[in-house]
């Protein structure tokens, strides 16, 4: 009979607070992966050089939560 996970190598994992999303495309992303200032998506589907973001309120991004490094389970913090 396999042995249930006890969860005992937790990794704190907290919400990224630079993400942005295009005014174009609506694609969200990091302030860190935007290469150039540019929207990537616009840039790819489009040929368009897009610089119009708005910063993502805190409410719109996941909370932070624990995932067990052994099982991958992933654990909510509580309030």
């Amino acid at each position: 009979m396999k042995e249930e996970c006890r969860h005992l190598k937790l990794v704190l994992v907290e919400p990224e607070s630079d993400k942005v999303r295009c005014r174009r495309c609506n694609l969200t992303i990091s302030k860190k992966e935007l290469r150039g200032g540019v929207c990537p998506e616009c840039l790819e589907v489009r040929g368009e050089r897009h610089t119009d973001f708005e910063p993502v309120a805190p409410e719109d991004a996941p909370k932070a939560h624990y995932r067990c490094e052994v099982c991958g389970a992933v654990i909510p913090c509580a309030d």
